[in-house]
């Protein structure tokens, strides 16, 4: 019986060897959460507001114009490496065109490969702001 049962453990353990697929490694079925990138950090802005939006990098020190956003659009910003390169965390902020109400993101930590994804409300204080990997809308759009 015990023979038995250590020849079942070596037959199953020699079953998921053969298979060659590490589970931490990137690619179909693995932990991609492990695997950085070597892209560029993208922001994305989704403006679901009326005001143009301009928009602004901060990282511990002064602001860097990324651009304007107008209403009820989205757009595409790749941050410089600069920001990323140094491993500390990042804000974007939202400052309307003729307008009062900014929205500031809290410290994001972004590695490249990532996305930062900015929503953008009427009521600037529902916006919302997080990181993302950028193949997790590459499966979004095969499903």
């Amino acid at each position: 019986m015990r023979t038995l049962r250590l020849s079942l453990c070596l037959l199953l353990a020699g079953c998921a060897s053969a298979s060659g697929e590490n589970p931490f490694s990137a690619g179909p079925g693995g932990g991609r959460a492990f695997n950085r990138g070597s892209g560029p950090v993208e922001v994305l802005v989704i403006n679901n507001g009326f005001p143009d939006m301009h928009l602004y990098v901060i990282q511990s020190g002064p602001r860097m114009s990324l651009g304007m956003v107008t209403g009820l659009t989205r757009y595409t910003f790749t941050l410089p490496r600069t920001f990323v390169a140094s491993g500390r965390a990042v804000q974007i902020l939202a400052d309307p065109i003729g307008g009062f109400a900014q929205y500031v993101t809290p410290y994001l930590y972004a590695y490249p490969g990532q996305r930062i994804r900015v929503q953008i409300q009427n009521a600037v204080n529902l916006s919302t702001a997080w990181v993302e990997d950028t193949y997790q809308e590459e499966e979004e759009d095969t499903l």
